[in-house]
């Protein structure tokens, strides 16, 4: 029996796990909602993205030989086909896109929420495990909103891993199998994940087990050999080929665990070990199995993209999303355990409760670094001006879309060329030389880059004039980047 003392410690204790976790889902809403119409980047990709969405508008492949005016992303097609219907609802804007991710993200923290409904019986640790998933939104670069393909990734990835755990019928396979060629679709990652869950249901289901690996399979093989046959086998290229000859980023080897892992959700982390590790000693083949798949999975695609040259933190999103659930799940399983041995349970409950208080707490952030100014709007306005009174072609790499916006043409973004100067492909040297060509000639008649970057053959064939601007205004959110020097040809 709890004393009247503990009763009510534990209720408040329920009380602030409710507010916090309600406290970050809001904010991440509120911060979505006052930003998804701002009509300039908040992430240094997004005006690429929405680029690739007007190719397809257009009628232009999105897989094709790179060049300075366009240069592939190494992304699969489904987010940028639903975005281009979303375009063409809503309008030309980065609206049209993030409203896919605020979407998929909400759709995400459903599908939590049910996970851990549905494995611990406990809404407590249901409110409270999409709470600490939406807490880490500030160290994923704020990302679930954004005009980028991770959230709707995500959104696949969880209902997959949702429907394998609970609906393991025939119905349940086969539409877990369909949500995991969507996920892969979205994101080729889900290849990395995908491949210790096939083991789990080998080892599970023997031959029923077909009834996912086959559609799956199917689906993957046909897709890529259709999309790789219309693109004249670019589509290959991109995917694979071009990412497999990246270079490796090995500081990642540790910085992985010590920054991405333990700085922030070390809490989280530890405990779902705790957790795997009480649990390889149960009886339960089916859960161990299941749980020993996802982790293994998980931790292998966030680590491989982070040691990946150019990975950013939005790689994490499904390893935070996925250990967001273990560690509620497995909080629930160990104090079930403690009840059998007669220890304090109501002194346990107590503890744990404390301790989802202390990672909720340890993910605070400040919403208002997440949302741009009236000065960032204004200044965004002012640029495009500027960009207008220059006569002649303009070179904006890093920020592309905003010669769409000042009514002039687009060319390859950076992100594209960096995929290739990092990589061992033959198309890395006839890139460099196109570069070289343009420049040398003054093709272009101003290049404007970011304060953080160096471009090929820049200062050999240019000067810088000016820099734009003279305070901290119109940086993109994530990354801190903005257009800052023009350079104009050498006289």
């Amino acid at each position: 029996m709890m004393t009247n003392q503990e009763k009510k410690l534990a209720g408040f204790l329920k009380i602030i796990i409710v507010l916090l976790s309600l406290y970050y889902i809001a904010i991440f809403i509120f911060i979505s909602l006052s930003r998804i119409n701002y009509p300039f980047e908040l992430e240094m990709m997004e005006g690429g993205m929405l680029e690739n969405v007007i190719r397809l508008i257009e009628g232009k492949a999105i897989y094709t030989e790179p060049g300075i005016d366009y240069i592939p992303f190494i992304y699969p097609p489904l987010y940028f086909h639903l975005s281009e219907i979303s375009v063409k609802i809503f309008g030309e804007s980065f609206f049209s896109l993030r409203l896919i991710s605020l979407i998929s993200t909400l759709i995400a923290f459903y599908i939590i929420f049910a996970f851990v409904k549905k494995e611990t019986g406990n809404w407590i640790y249901s409110i409270s495990s999409v709470g600490i998933f939406a807490a880490v939104f500030q160290i994923t670069g704020f990302w679930f909103d954004l005009a980028r393909v991770d959230s709707l990734f995500l959104m696949f990835l969880l209902s997959t891993i949702y429907f394998l755990r609970f609906y393991d019928n025939y119905i349940g396979l086969f539409l877990s199998a369909v949500l995991a060629l969507l996920a892969f679709l979205t994101k080729q990652t889900m290849m990395i994940i995908i491949l210790p869950i096939i083991l789990y249901l080998l080892i599970n289901y023997k031959l029923r087990a077909f009834i996912f690996i086959l559609p799956f399979l199917t689906g993957t093989i046909i897709s890529t050999l259709w999309i790789n046959h219309n693109t004249n086998g670019w589509y290959m290229f991109w995917m694979f080929e071009l990412p497999a000859s990246h270079e490796w980023n090995f500081k990642y080897l540790l910085s992985f665990w010590s920054y991405d892992v333990f700085k922030h959700t070390s809490i989280m982390f530890l405990f779902s070990l705790i957790w795997f590790i009480y649990l390889l000693k149960e009886n339960d083949k089916k859960t161990i199995t299941f749980y020993v798949a996802l982790m293994l999975g998980i931790i292998s695609a966030a680590w491989s993209q982070r040691l990946h040259l150019g990975g950013f933190v939005n790689a994490n999103i499904p390893f935070y999303a996925i250990f967001s659930l273990t560690f509620l799940v497995g909080l629930n399983s160990i104090s079930k355990k403690i009840e059998i041995i007669s220890v304090n349970k109501n002194t346990i409950m107590i503890i744990f409760f404390i301790i989802i208080i202390c990672q909720l707490l340890a993910l605070n952030y400040n919403p208002l670094k997440a949302i741009p100014t009236k000065e960032d709007l204004i200044a965004g306005r002012k640029i495009i001006e500027k960009i207008k009174k220059i006569d002649g072609e303009i070179f904006i790499p890093n920020h592309n879309y905003l010669l769409r916006l000042a009514g002039k043409k687009t060319y390859a973004h950076w992100v594209g060329f960096l995929d290739l100067m990092i990589s061992k492909s033959p198309w890395k040297q006839r890139l460099e030389k196109d570069i070289e060509q343009k420049f040398s000639s003054a093709f272009f008649k101003a290049i404007i880059v970011n304060d953080d970057f160096s471009y090929h053959f820049l200062e050999k064939y240019y000067v810088k004039k000016e820099a734009i601007f003279d305070n901290q205004v119109f940086m993109t959110i994530s990354q801190k980047a903005r257009p800052q020097y023009i350079y104009i040809p050498k006289k």
